[in-house]
């Protein structure tokens, strides 16, 4: 007589496969972790060569590039950014040597220097399509006042972080200290069918006042401009201001892409984003983080005292 083999039965399947989910659903979450810890450790190793670039920078001239800087004659306020002048000491030549200073960063003629997508400029946890033309997910600090603007002459009026127009801030004056001061933050690029402050910011009229008010209208919004480019600079391009929390649920509301406005630090890392420090150092600070510490060490000569 022969031997029948016995089949798996419709109960023994359904154990099995509830075995498979249970084993997936336990190592979903671990290998979505291991990920985003790539992610955020390739953040930090982008803001880590910025800052490398930016030390460079000020051995080669003895000052940090200006925030922003009108080309010659150019009449449509657009302002090239500090990006733009590190590019050599990022190993960025070429998109260098194809940038013609001389004109506005929107002239025809920069089109092909300003698509160019520098991979050391954009977060790799940052979900948005790819920009078109050569988005940054990393802001230069202006301060912690709204404005990123001066003319070089009220000493009032400046701002007191390391970027600003015709900023050329020299390590010297930073007397608050290197280690106590953001060179640059996270920022998320925009996004304009996404209606959220992580994507979109609210738009007021200029002339931007003494004090602006945390609970403004934030009615008109905007988000296509916001780290379109890493050649064009001015407020929520290429410059932030440290009036806000860490990714705050309220919107950035801006008073003009030269003037500024009320600006967070934002990211697609879990609870927090990464911070460029003025000594090279890349940091990450949490949502949760005291306000005062992060107004404190957006200056460069506060004399505020910083609990690290």
């Amino acid at each position: 007589m022969k031997n029948r083999r016995r089949g798996f039965s419709l109960i023994d399947l359904l154990v099995v496969i509830a075995i498979i989910a249970i084993l997936i659903a336990l190592l979903l979450p671990a290998v979505q972790a291991a990920r985003e810890a790539a992610r955020r450790a390739q953040c930090q190793n982008n803001l880590k060569q910025l800052g490398l670039g930016m030390h460079n920078y000020h051995d080669t001239f003895g000052t940090l590039p200006p925030g922003h800087v009108s080309p010659p004659g150019d009449k449509l306020g657009r302002y090239m950014s500090a990006f733009t002048m590190v590019l050599p000491f990022m190993e960025q030549a070429a998109a260098y040597d194809r940038t013609n200073f001389s004109l506005s960063p929107i002239d025809v003629a920069n089109k092909t220097a300003r698509m160019t997508k520098v991979a050391t400029f954009l977060c790799p946890a940052d979900p948005a399509p790819p920009p078109e033309f050569g988005g940054t997910n990393y802001a230069f600090v202006a301060g912690n006042k709204p404005s990123i603007a001066w003319d070089g002459k009220d000493s009032e009026k400046q701002p007191n972080g390391l970027f600003y127009q015709i900023s050329k801030t020299r390590f010297q004056t930073i007397t608050d200290g290197l280690s106590n001061t953001f060179m640059a933050m996270e920022i998320t690029r925009g996004q304009d069918h996404v209606n959220t402050p992580q994507r979109a910011y609210a738009v007021m009229n200029p002339p931007l006042p003494g004090t602006l008010d945390p609970k403004a209208d934030r009615g008109d919004k905007r988000a296509f401009d916001r780290g379109a480019s890493w050649m064009v600079g001015g407020f929520l391009q290429t410059i932030i201001t440290a009036t806000m929390p860490i990714n705050s649920n309220e919107f950035d509301l801006s008073y003009g892409l030269l003037e500024g406005g009320l600006s967070a630090s934002r990211s697609f890392h879990a609870g927090g984003v990464n911070v460029l420090i003025a000594d090279g150092s890349v940091r990450f600070f949490s949502n949760s983080v005291d306000a005062r510490m992060l107004e404190a060490m957006a200056t460069r000569s506060g004399g505020e005292v910083v609990n690290q």
